[in-house]
């Protein structure tokens, strides 16, 4: 059977829905399995891990940046190339290990449509004018 210009042994059953593979991606070929395993062709498109490991370390600077580049369905590259920083600072900066320059901050919160005070909650507590009422 054919789908999209390519057969159902080609897509990938992802909770009852078969997925085509992204442009682009080799079309699966089989091979003869070297020492007993087969070779590093996969015939499946892998997803992202979406749930969170546990961590080695504790974060310094807990953020909401992951849950909402996951919501938008972006990469850490695409969110990267988006902020003009390398990956490697963008893992960073959602683990909590480092902290965005200001001038960062603000392009991570436009390329998340979001404010930069939802990014790190933790640090923007609201300032209280006036009296309180008693």
């Amino acid at each position: 059977m054919v789908q999209g210009g390519r057969t159902t042994a080609e897509t990938q059953t992802h909770w009852g829905k078969p997925r085509p593979f992204p442009p682009g991606f080799p079309p699966p070929y089989p091979s003869t399995p070297l020492f007993g395993f087969p070779s590093g062709l996969y015939t499946v498109w892998v997803d992202f891990q979406r749930t969170p490991r546990h961590p080695k370390r504790p974060a310094r600077f807990p953020n909401r940046i992951r849950d909402l580049r996951i919501k938008l369905g972006m990469s850490q590259s695409a969110l990267a190339l988006a902020v003009g920083r390398p990956l490697s600072m963008v893992c960073l900066w959602e683990r909590g290990h480092r902290l965005p320059t200001l001038p960062h901050l603000f392009r991570l919160a436009k390329a998340l449509n979001t404010f930069a005070e939802a990014l790190y909650p933790t640090l923007y507590v609201p300032r209280d004018h006036g009296e309180k009422p008693a």
